[in-house]
């Protein structure tokens, strides 16, 4: 029963670990750490609180239209009483006779209700609060699509640099493998022992290339958490499969609207936005009218006994108060001319953004289709590259060709490698520009690459 018990116990302490292993451990695609990074970046988180601010600015502005219900309280101590001057006749006096009016305390107490009946501004006002909560939820899309960007961009430099890297691991063991026959035919006194110092001078700078490289795997990885919005400590682990893939050409739409780009939008929300601002000056010549009412009561004592049981004096009124402005000194008008700018301003920002986006597109396809030709030519150089290389060491075993040769021929295949892997970089860089350009970045959230 002991040895039961410890065992549940030993189980209950490794269970957590070998689950932080098991996190550790879980590879995550393109399209998965997008998703974290739209739930965990901090500027996506940002901008989904503007999104909860400007719902509480809607409520603020709509409160103004709710009945407004006060209360005030008052005591009073009047070190000197107020007095009113009276002609001395009326108690049969000569001259003016001065008399206090109250007592030395007062208490007063007072609720007041408004209720807003009309005023054009108040309407307007609602909706611009609500076209800014569209605008907000438009700032949030684009903060989203700017961070899809960002870790898009660094989990395809990864895995060049993954790639890269793999390469060069191969090179090395090819390298380690030809210097084992080398040193047989130096043994056999059949190769110089110059030519295998060669060789380890070139392994040696094979292994300064792969550490430079494993580097900036790493550094690329902790940028990728800071886009996700990860801590530097937190496990992270990404496909290795995952492949620089170019797509055909015949993929692409050359008719994309440019309206579905968020920062297009933007500005023609902007646009709504000052044209009621406009609306919203013009409403303020137009007359508010609230209903007013009030309830009071006052009490008046020559001692200190305001909260004592004695009588007030209630009162209490009811109306209506009309508002009209008449003059004030062409502010108003001022401020309609000032929108009327900002709204020709917002005119040619909107005109320039869209020929912009639509250069920024056209820019992009003939990038991307000088980078899917520059792939399927590197990729041709890389196998003929390959086949050099692997006759070459050929040779050299056969003792036909020498260690120039093959150091030739493996510094050819490593220049093959990287070119052709960074074109496949140079490709899906420009495909995210694509992305970008039409509006699209969204799409990759449900991408298998």
């Amino acid at each position: 029963m002991k040895r039961i018990s410890r065992f549940i116990l030993l189980l209950a302490l490794l269970l957590p670990f070998s689950r932080v292993l098991a996190q550790q451990a879980e590879p995550l695609s393109l399209e998965e750490c997008l998703k974290v990074a739209i739930e965990k970046n901090h500027e996506v988180a940002k901008a989904h609180l503007e999104i909860e601010k400007s719902k509480q600015q809607i409520k603020e502005v709509r409160s103004t239209g709710l009945p407004q219900l006060k209360a005030t309280g008052t005591v009073t101590d009047h070190l000197r009483i107020p007095v009113v001057l009276i002609d001395g006749t009326v108690f049969g006096k000569e001259g003016t006779v001065a008399l206090e009016m109250g007592k030395k305390y007062n208490g007063k107490a007072d609720v007041e209700a408004t209720q807003l009946l009309y005023n054009h501004e108040f309407w307007i006002g609602l909706k611009a609060a609500k076209k800014a909560k569209e605008l907000y939820q438009l700032a949030e899309t684009k903060t989203t699509e700017d961070v899809i960007y960002q870790v898009a961009s660094a989990y395809y430099q990864w895995l060049q640099l993954k790639g890269q890297a793999s390469a060069l691991e191969d090179n090395i063991g090819k390298i380690k493998k030809i210097i084992k026959v080398h040193e047989s035919l130096t043994a056999a006194g059949l190769a110089h022992k110059l030519d295998e110092k060669r060789l380890r001078v070139n392994l040696s700078n094979m292994n300064v290339a792969l550490s430079q490289l494993q580097t900036g795997k790493a550094t690329q990885l902790n940028l990728i958490k800071l886009y996700m919005g990860l801590t530097v400590d937190s496990p992270l682990a990404l496909k290795e499969n995952s492949q620089l893939a170019a797509e055909p050409l015949q993929t692409l739409n050359p008719t994309q609207s440019f309206m579905q780009r968020s920062d297009l939008q933007m500005l023609a929300k902007q646009t709504e936005l000052i044209g009621l601002e406009k609306k919203s000056i013009v409403a303020q010549y137009y007359p508010t009218l609230v209903a007013v009412g009030s309830l009071s009561s006052q009490a008046m004592r020559d001692e200190f006994d305001i909260y004592e049981n004695k009588k007030w004096h209630a009162s209490s009124y009811v109306g209506v108060q009309l508002q009209i402005p008449i003059f004030d000194g062409l502010k108003k008008q001022a401020k309609i001319k000032q929108s009327k700018i900002h709204l020709e301003q917002l005119k040619h920002d909107f005109a320039y953004a869209s020929e912009a986006a639509r250069i920024e597109a056209q820019n992009a396809r003939y990038e991307l289709s000088n980078a899917y030709k520059n792939v399927n030519l590197q990729k041709e150089n890389l196998e003929l590259a390959e086949d050099v290389y692997g006759q070459t060491v050929s040779q050299y075993k056969a003792q036909i060709a020498n260690i120039t040769d093959l150091l030739n021929a493996e510094m050819s295949l490593r220049e093959s490698q990287n070119s052709y892997f960074m074109q496949e970089l140079a490709f899906q860089e420009a495909r995210l520009k694509l992305l970008k350009a039409e509006g699209n970045l969204l799409s990759l959230l449900n991408s298998k690459n």
